[in-house]
């Protein structure tokens, strides 16, 4: 699949699997967004952007999503504790 110039939301992007997402999408050519509830990321992932949000909270991720441009691709990689994500 080609992915450069596309756009990707990384939901987790911050450590682990997301943050190896994050640098492979960039480095093949995609606009990657991070997410997640940690600070800025963007500088460890190599993400050029950020969205600092909990995905557990349905109006705060709608609020940050709003205003932001259509993603073509979304990669979940977001863990939890059992019992913090309904």
């Amino acid at each position: 699949m080609k992915i450069s110039g596309k756009h990707v939301l990384v939901v987790g992007g911050s450590s682990g699997i997301g943050a190896a997402v994050v640098r492979l999408t960039a480095a093949a050519g995609a606009v990657v967004t991070t997410a997640s509830r940690r600070g800025e990321v963007s500088a460890i992932s190599g993400a050029p952007r950020h969205l600092q949000l909990d995905i557990s909270d349905e109006a705060q991720v709608g609020a940050s999503l709003s205003g932001q441009p259509p993603f073509d691709h979304l990669v979940v990689s977001a863990g939890g504790q059992a019992g913090q994500i309904p």
